[in-house]
């Protein structure tokens, strides 16, 4: 199999996809109306996924190298969802032919090339009769995978708060006093993170979450449960004063010597695993890490 995306379009559909893909990343990056749409629907998915899933290995990321490419959320390394994103109500909104396309390249992308379990395509329009309109023209060969959301547009974008009863419900869920002030104050400071991210790089929703406490003033997010930390790890790794382990994006980083092992948060759902050898110090201690870190990942 080719190694890297671009190969693998070349060899699935040749040298002209290669070419289409990189324009529909270049289309993205300079459409400001659409980015504001975009940036506004993100903050709402974020929050979303903060309550829902209290972010637990969920990442979010935006404008990757996708025939779908406009939103991307990642779930536990084994389900992916691509929005396309049309702030319009116009025919730049349609389900057409070339959107029914490209989300048929990007499922086979996805399922074939980055191995996702279950991948979905979304067409997400802010005109809720476009929505209506396009639900009806998705071919059923797609239906398993392709759909048509529908998300307002609003600017100021905290406006969306006085009327969009789905946006209201996740942001009184995520903050310790669901008043309109302070529902408006987390969407700023979770709007103002994502900004802040390099596009294309996918990044845990407790790290931003997190990233927007500490920058909202004043903090107006309620604490999220974190997974607890499985007592077998803290036994493991009590006898050495130089190890930690620290929750970040719903999985267990364990540090010692200025090595971190990223252990999956699943870990903390089990029985210990089973492992041959002993852990007389350090550096079996390490090699252990290492070794449970490979088998959770199989």
């Amino acid at each position: 199999m080719p190694d890297s995306l671009q190969d693998f379009i070349k060899a699935t559909w040749g040298d002209d996809d290669v070419a289409r893909i990189a324009r529909v990343r270049t289309g993205g990056d300079n459409n400001d109306k659409g980015g504001r749409y975009e940036a506004l629907f993100t903050t709402y998915l974020i929050a979303k996924h903060a309550l829902e899933d209290r972010g637990r290995d969920v990442q979010v990321s935006a404008q990757e190298l996708a025939w779908v490419d406009d939103v991307c959320v990642r779930i536990g390394g084994k389900r992916k969802i691509n929005y396309q994103a049309k702030n319009s109500a116009g025919d730049a909104a349609n389900w057409d032919p070339e959107i029914s396309a490209r989300f048929a390249k990007q499922q086979v992308i996805d399922t074939d090339h980055h191995r996702f379990d279950e991948a979905q395509q979304v067409l997400l329009v802010s005109c809720e009769n476009k929505h209506l309109k396009n639900k009806e023209k998705i071919e059923d060969e797609m239906a398993d995978f392709a759909s048509c959301e529908f998300y307002p547009f609003a600017e100021p974008a905290t406006h969306i708060l006085f009327y969009h009863q789905p946006t209201i419900q996740v942001f009184s869920g995520l903050c310790a006093e669901p008043s309109l002030d302070d529902m408006q104050t987390a969407m700023k400071a979770i709007m103002a993170q994502w900004a802040n991210q390099p596009a294309a790089t996918p990044i845990g929703v407790c790290d931003l979450i997190q990233a927007a406490k500490e920058e909202a003033r004043p903090n107006v997010f309620k604490e999220l449960d974190e997974p607890e930390k499985p007592g077998w790890l803290v036994d493991l790794i009590a006898p050495f004063p130089s190890a930690s382990i620290k929750v970040q994006s719903g999985d267990f980083m364990v540090s010692i010597k200025g090595l971190t092992v990223r252990l999956p948060g699943a870990l903390a759902e089990g029985d210990a695993p089973e492992y041959d050898g002993e852990v007389g110090g350090e550096q079996e201690l390490i090699a252990l890490l290492f070794w449970l870190s490979s088998q959770a990942q199989l």
